[in-house]
């Protein structure tokens, strides 16, 4: 299968992917919270989050093992590529080594780890979990290379179907396990596993079909500094992650506990679900926007970026106005009363966000340009203050406190300080963005503004179940969409809706 056909292939099962999580994440989240309770499943996620801090052992190295592979295959230099993939798997022992060490150490230390806020029963299980987690963790470091390697030689369609295969598994293997009694410790046993046989079978496709070479003789350990230069920013990037989401579950672990964790958790899935929504278009516009900023072509750099701002603004806005006004009763039939916290969570994390993920066509015009430097160490500064400020928050607002961390965080780092360097530095016409966003915000705002009074005054008591609820959302939807069709959509948006529908109903025929 040639590369341009693994790439379409592959990025349709990127989406389908995207979809069975998602779908999975809807179906199966409900049945876990029934069948583990709200404090395991808290202990559960607390682990998870724990454990993804350690996850940052790889360095960035991933990407690097893409760009260097690539680029030693491009001068046709298979014993530099040999050597090069001695270099990554000498490395990676070494993190899967330090891994364990210091994994071994937070084991042995684990109670000073998890505060005192956890039970003894708790604390016993998240230890075992943890304790399967490290192993899991410096075997999957050890391996990590053939991961690369898979997308180093674009066999996209093999990651994606090993990616599915372990989406797909997890929940079959374990509904009957956690039908009979079985539970979080088994859940992460599982999912242990299954990372293993992917990893075992990505080494042996690596070996048999692409016969990779690896070399320890005559190692360039002098690309070690390039790589590590490559490698910085991208880790750094994984680190603003981590002291978002996981580091304001494990603060709640501390300050709060583990049913403060679960109500936090479900919240963050909403927001993570709303924002893998701003990110399908960024990669297919890299290569243009790249020949715009070679040609110094400013003006048309500022239009794809407004244009792809309005399309992102107008489809996150949709998702959170809809989240706004259903949202709640949603939640609390999908997951229960317990959890309606979750709703204000995730409202107050994707509110603020919705500019930033609407503007990441940015992110790419900074990689084209090679000036990311600004923006990821201003998101470490936020990451930080955020860290510090979930802390306090948490102790006075419980589970609320680090959503309005992060709120804070979005407003005045993500909105204020990004949108003056995009103008001010990159020289993009912020102004026009925000001059076209504020029309279609208002007719948004005005149309979730009557809904919101009908559902108050009409609809208060109707919807506590799914069909009511079913048919109140698909209602506002044929409204919104409707309108946005007739006052908010122009030329190019209407003509890309109306392609897309051209194309469906031909592929019904």
């Amino acid at each position: 299968m040639n590369s341009s056909r693994q790439r379409r292939l592959g990025a349709v099962l990127s989406y389908i992917n995207i979809l069975v999580a998602t779908l999975i994440g809807l179906i199966y989240t409900p049945f876990l919270l029934k069948i583990l309770g709200q404090n395991e499943y808290g202990l559960y996620s607390l682990i998870l989050a724990l454990m993804s801090f350690l996850a940052i052992l790889d360095l960035g190295f991933g990407n690097s093992i893409v760009r260097f592979n690539s680029k030693f295959r491009a001068l046709k230099d298979e014993n530099g590529v040999a050597q090069l993939n001695g270099l990554f798997v000498i490395l990676y022992s070494s993190m899967a080594m330090i891994s364990l060490i210091i994994g071994y150490f937070l084991y042995t230390n684990f109670e000073l780890l998890i505060g005192s806020s956890l039970t003894v029963n708790e604390v016993n299980k998240a230890k075992v979990m943890f304790g399967i987690l490290i192993l899991n963790l410096a075997f999957t470091l050890f391996m990590s290379i053939y991961n690369s390697l898979l997308i180093a030689y674009e066999k996209f369609v093999v990651m994606q179907s090993l990616n599915l295969f372990k989406t797909l598994t997890l929940p079959l293997i374990m509904t009957p396990l956690l039908l009979i009694g079985y539970k979080s410790i088994s859940l992460v046993l599982i999912t242990a596993i299954l990372n293993i046989i992917a990893l075992i079978i990505a080494s042996i496709y690596c070996y048999k079909q692409i016969k990779i070479q690896i070399s320890f003789k005559n190692i360039q350990f002098n690309l070690f500094k390039d790589i590590s230069v490559y490698s910085f920013f991208i880790l750094i990037n994984i680190l603003v992650d981590k002291l978002y989401a996981p580091t304001s579950q494990y603060i709640l672990g501390i300050t709060v506990g583990t049913a403060a964790v679960a109500i936090y958790a479900i919240g963050i899935q909403f927001t993570s679900y709303f924002t893998t929504l701003s990110t399908s278009l960024n990669s297919v516009f890299l290569p243009r926007i790249t020949h715009l900023v070679v040609e110094d072509n400013k003006k048309e750099i500022s239009n794809i970026f407004v244009k792809i701002g309005r399309l992102q603004f107008i489809i996150l806005a949709f998702v959170l106005s809809g989240f706004f006004l259903f949202g709640k009763e949603f939640i609390v039939l999908w997951a229960g009363e317990d959890y309606v916290n979750s709703y204000y969570i995730a409202l107050i994390i994707m509110f603020p966000a919705l500019i930033p993920l609407s503007q990441n066509i940015g992110i790419v015009i900074l990689q084209a340009k090679n000036r990311m430097q600004f923006r990821v160490l201003l998101y470490l500064v936020l990451a930080v203050i955020n860290v510090f400020l979930s802390y306090f928050l948490s102790i006075e607002l419980n589970e609320i406190g680090p959503a309005l961390s992060m709120f804070i965080a979005n407003l005045f780092g993500q909105i204020l300080i990004m949108n003056y360097y995009y103008y001010k530095y990159i020289e993009i016409n912020i102004p026009r963005y925000w001059k076209e966003i504020f029309g279609i915000s208002i007719i948004i705002i005005a149309i979730t503004s009557v809904v919101f009074i009908i559902k108050y005054y009409v609809l208060e008591h109707a919807l506590n179940n799914w069909l009511t609820l079913g048919l109140a959302i698909i209602t506002y939807v044929i409204i919104l969409c409707s309108c946005l069709f007739k006052f908010v959509f122009n030329e190019y948006e209407k003509e890309l809706l109306t392609s897309l529908i051209r194309r469906f109903r031909r592929s019904k025929k």
